[in-house]
Order: C-alpha cells, then structure tokens, then sequence
C-alpha cells in the first residue's frame, strides 16, 4: 500500500520538474529575444508581453513553492509510516526507503532551482511571491459529550492548504488542569477510559514541533449524568373486572443495570389483592376501583431516571351474555347469546374452533371447545342475533370478534351454532349449602369427580348469591354473606370469580375463571343466605 502511494507522488514530482525546466527556458529565451532583437525601442513595444512573462513566472513560482511544502509534509508522514513498517517487517522496504530518499534528493534540488529563480527575479526588480502554505489544526469535533462511565474520544488533524496530513505526532493539554490519568493518546487522539464528572473542560491539541507558530485547537468534553428510561410493555391496557392484570415495565438507557423495579399508584395506594414478582405487578380479581395510572421506577442513586407510565382501564363485565342450551351436559349446546334483553341464536356461517373458544371463554370454560354447525344440539328460535363471526380465540367475548352487525344475517335456524368445551376435569354437578344453622344458608359447595369442593369469594355479591338460592329453591333472592360466616373448610376451590347476571337458570351458565383447583384461603369461601 505504501509503495502504490509513493509511485504517483513520484511521477507528479518529476513531471512537475521536468515542467519547470521547460518552462524557464523559455521565459529566459523569450526574454532574452524580446530585450535584444532589433534593439530596446522594438522592445519597448512588447511591454504587453514582457508584463504577461513576469506574471506567468511568478504563478510559477509560487504553484512550485506550494508544491514543495506539500511534498515536504508528506515526505514526513511516509517516513515515519515507513520507518514503523520496516521495524515489524525487517528490510523488506528498503527498496522503498530508498525511492523516498531519492524523491526527498530530488525534491532539494528543485527547491534549490527555485531559490534561484527568485534570486533572478529580485536582481530584475521583479516582486517574489511570499505567500506559505496555509498550516492549521482541525478538532475532529469541537464538542465531545459522553456519559459518566464510558469511553471519551477527542481528535485533532494537523492540516495544510486544507489536505490532512497523516502520521503527524499531537500532543493533548487541558486548560483548568492535567489531563485525567486513565487517559491515553493513540493515532492524535485522546482517548479518556471511564470519563468521570471531573474530566469535563477544554483540551488543546497542538503539533508537537510546531506549537509556537501555529494556534492550538481546544475540544470540549461534556460529561453528563447516565440517563436510564423505564419501558413499559404495554401504555395501555384494558381489562374486565375480576380478570387478572399484569403489569411490565424494562430498564433501558446508557448504562446497564441489575435493580430491583418497585411500582407505585398516581393518587392512590396499590390494590391490596396485588403484588410484585421478577419486576412485574400483578393484579389479581382486578376491581373498577382499581383503574388508574401505575408507575414503574428503579432507586439508584447518581442516574437520572425517566419512569415508565401506564394506565389501567378496568371494564365492567360484557354486555353480552352467553348460554348453552339443547344439550344435556353444561359444557356443551347450542349458542345463544343475550343482546338488547333479548336471547338470539348464532349462525354458522364461518363457525370454526377459534370461535367456539371465545364462546366458551364466555361460558366459564378456558380450555377451549369444538365447534358445531347445522343446528346439532336442535334449532333454536327468535332473533340470530350473529353471523360470519370470524375470532382469533384471543378474544374474551364475542362482540370484540369481527362480524356482521348485530341482527343482520343471512340464515335459518337449521344453520344455529354449537360447541362442546373441553373441561380439565370431568364435572359431576350438584350444589349444597354447608355449615348453616337454617335452610337456605350457608358455605357454597359443589361436587366434582365425586369429590366436593367450595367456591371462592372473589368477585362474589348478591347476583351470585341469587342464582344459587334459586337453585335451593328459593325464588325470592339471596345475599351474599361475609367470608367464614357459616366456618372455613379445608375441601379444594373448584370456582372462583363468578360473575352472574342474576337471571341465570343455574350457577353453571354463569362467568367465571375457569374449573380448576383455585387458590382460595379456607376463611374466604363464598357463602349466601337466602330470602
């Protein structure tokens, strides 16, 4: 690469002399044959042209003089680049040292001519050009700015006549200071390792052989504090009440850090039923109450910390409703839905898998379902209220599901959809009130598998209360009592968040979390007393 380099300087210098050559001959002939040829008042007709000669000799002059100080410049960086190859590869450049010097030899006899030339021009009483070659500093960037922590680089470029000039040794000083200690210069840059507050300031980069005729360029280095940004997973997020809300926030910025993140509440506390695990919090059986804004932050000191913000909506159950109905099991039938008051079939129409999940979702069972088509657990009757459903299975009821507008279909009832929903655990039914002194109250407990099993208090009031009464056959409504009125159990929770409209026929067509073993502790199982 070196050589490449050197070869078309070379040429240029040697065209450039071979040139120059050319060029003062004949100047000096044509002087000559001007000043002499036919005697001086000929002469003095060809001032014009005399005039021209002395400009054009003096553009030469001065094109040859900055033509000399440019190749002196790079003269220097070859060497020294040279010189740092030849000590890691032996002698192998040699040949290339030695071209240099020969060019370096070449480069003195023409600045040698060119003394002369001038010399000449002076005896004549012709003005020598004295313009030099325009020689400065560059800082790479006038302003550096870095983070307490990292790695500050500060660059300076020696310059001539604009052209940057490599290999050209800098020295660094700071103007309210010594330089830092952990500072190092490497290829005319000042490198600062794990800059700190007290490393900000000016820094004035200098050529190291030329620092009393050339003025220094200063950098400026800013430390700031580290900023980290609290990222929140979702800004917005919508839920039913009593579903479970999970709420995310990650650490990013300039600096990496392992912290732990604590939330709090705009204008209130957390929720009680809520709390904190690997950074995120969670809220459990979610209440209207609990609507609001959260804020994720981290406590370390020396960084500045942007939290992150979200905001909580909490819905009230869906307005629509879902029932099974034709079959004989509760987890199977044919889909009616409650809109305007009114109980409506579904059509078929597009009917797959992902919908009978959502329909299911609605009826208290999450772990899916099968959907039926053409009327299988019997056509229903009244208004199809829906058609050309199409969920993703994501969904938690269906008007969130793309459809046609309610009532506008295409169908008979021959087309009504069903679904069977897949359960964990196969349900036996039968409910009873336990611990009570007096019919009608008592701790709600229902059979599963031959085993029973209570329900949980969360999300329980008097619509749950009034369902189950009229299941025991009490037709004039219920309350719901506090939790370990009639005793605690240590039997399983089969249920837990239920969430009835108050009109269902039984519990079972009512929301709710799911069939499963819920953790429920034993003083705070649903109880009912009934009217």
């Amino acid at each position: 690469m070196l050589c490449q380099s050197c070869l078309p300087l070379k040429v240029q210098v040697l065209r450039n002399k071979h040139h120059m050559h050319e060029e003062i001959a004949n100047v000096l002939n044509k002087s000559h044959e001007l000043l002499h040829k036919d005697g001086h008042g000929r002469a003095r007709n060809s001032r014009k042209q005399i005039r021209q000669i002395v400009t054009h000799m003096r553009t030469l002059s001065l094109d040859i003089r900055q033509l000399h100080y440019q190749t002196v410049y790079l003269r220097k960086g070859f060497e020294l680049a040279l010189n740092d190859t030849k000590t890691n590869f032996g002698g192998r450049f040699e040949g290339v040292l030695g071209s240099i010097s020969n060019m370096s030899g070449a480069m003195e006899a023409m600045t040698s001519r060119v003394g002369a030339l001038e010399d000449g021009m002076r005896n004549a009483g012709i003005a020598v050009p004295t313009i030099e070659p325009s020689v400065s500093m560059r800082a790479v960037s006038t302003v550096v700015t870095t983070v307490r922590g990292r790695t500050a680089v500060l660059g300076c470029v020696w310059t001539v006549d604009g052209v940057d000039q490599p290999n050209i040794s800098i020295s660094w000083s700071k103007t309210d200071g010594v330089l830092p200690p952990e500072s190092i210069t490497e290829s005319s840059n000042l490198i600062i390792h794990d800059a700190d507050y007290s490393d900000g300031g000016m820094y004035l980069c200098r050529h190291s052989e030329r620092d009393n005729d050339v003025t220094s360029t200063t950098v400026e280095l800013i430390v700031k504090v580290p900023t980290l940004t609290m990222k929140a997973k979702r800004e917005d997020i919508s839920a039913y009440r009593g579903s479970k809300v999970v709420l995310e926030c990650r650490i990013t910025g300039d600096v990496t850090v392992a912290a732990p993140i604590y939330w709090t509440r705009f204008n209130g506390v957390l929720p009680v039923q809520s709390f904190i695990n690997d950074g995120k919090l969670i809220i459990c059986d979610a209440a209207m109450r609990d609507a609001g804004t959260y804020v994720c932050d981290v406590n370390i000191t020396e960084i500045v910390v942007n939290p992150g913000v979200i905001k909580l909506q909490v819905k009230k159950e869906s307005m629509v409703r879902v029932r099974l109905v034709g079959a004989t099991g509760v987890f199977e039938g044919r889909v009616e839905v409650l809109y305007r008051n009114r109980w409506g079939t579904v059509c078929d129409d597009g009917w797959d898998d992902a919908d009978a999940r959502v329909a299911c979702r609605m009826a208290g069972f999450t772990a899916g379902g099968v959907a039926k088509s053409k009327a299988y657990f019997g056509t229903g009757s009244g208004t199809i209220w829906l058609d050309d459903v199409n969920c993703t299975g994501n969904e938690d009821t269906l008007e969130e599901c793309a459809s046609n507008a309610w009532g506008d279909h295409s169908c008979y009832h021959q087309e009504d959809a069903g679904v069977i929903c897949h359960i964990d655990l196969p349900f036996f039914g039968g409910l009873r009130l336990s611990g009570g002194r007096l019919p009608g109250e008592g701790r709600v407990e229902m059979n599963r598998m031959g085993v029973w099993g209570a329900l949980c208090d969360e999300g329980w009031d008097d619509r749950d209360a009034t369902v189950v009464c009229r299941m025991m056959g009490f037709n004039l409504g219920g309350y719901r009592n506090r939790p370990g009125a009639y005793g605690g159990t240590d039997k399983p929770a089969w249920m837990t968040n239920v969430r009835c409209f108050g009109d269902e026929p039984d519990i079972f067509q009512c929301g709710h979390r799911g069939w499963g073993l819920h953790v429920c502790p034993h003083d705070n199982h649903a109880t009912v007393t009934c009217a």
